[in-house]
């Protein structure tokens, strides 16, 4: 699971994948989406 501090509202991003690959992937996007609308990151992958 991703958090994230998006103006002081918590996000969390859930999602299964099937590989070590898709995991990277889907965290790589996670990222880059929440970073562009100005979330920063608050904790890692667990």
């Amino acid at each position: 699971m991703l958090g994230y501090d998006l103006d002081r509202c918590h996000l969390a991003v859930i999602a299964w994948a099937d590989s070590e690959n898709e995991v990277a992937q889907l965290e790589r996007l996670a990222d880059a989406d929440l970073r562009a609308c100005g979330a920063t990151i608050y904790s890692a992958t667990t």
